[in-house]
């Protein structure tokens, strides 16, 4: 998998994770939600849960004039929605903090990995799998 030829999807990008943590602190700034812990770690986990609650936005167009389409995706992403999503994270993260670790460290008996290595491990359970050979009649590539 490694020494693929990745170029052709530079670009794709998912917008909320640009909109979101400006959203989370704007409701902080202006009081709109309570924090019980303020610190990076958390917020990062309630950006993390707003972005799963939420239909992603991708963008995958290095050409300025194609963000049209992605303001008519935005308005199917309702104000409600995001505003019942920042609330229920902010509750959900506040039950339950990981502010007592240090960022980047795990809770005990729990492997810290890079995202690029949790990718590496599904990818190779994906291709382990001939099922999905049989299905789709074409050995996937590597």
């Amino acid at each position: 998998m490694h020494g693929m030829d990745l170029s052709p999807y530079r670009g794709l990008s998912n917008l909320l994770e640009l909109v979101v943590p400006r959203v989370l602190e704007h409701y902080i700034a202006n009081q709109l939600v309570e924090l019980k812990c303020d610190c990076p770690q958390c917020r990062r986990d309630i950006a993390a849960f707003i972005l799963c609650s939420l239909p992603p936005l991708y963008y995958g167009s290095l050409n300025p004039e194609h963000l049209t389409e992605a303001k008519i995706q935005w308005r199917t992403v309702a104000a409600e929605k995001v505003d019942q999503c920042v609330r229920r994270a902010i509750a959900c993260i506040g039950d339950v903090p990981h502010h007592h670790r240090a960022p980047g460290e795990a809770a005990p008996h729990v492997e810290t990995v890079t995202p690029e290595v949790v990718a590496e491990r599904i990818l190779s359970m994906l291709f382990e799998r001939p099922l999905l050979e049989q299905l789709y009649g074409v050995p996937l590539p590597m």
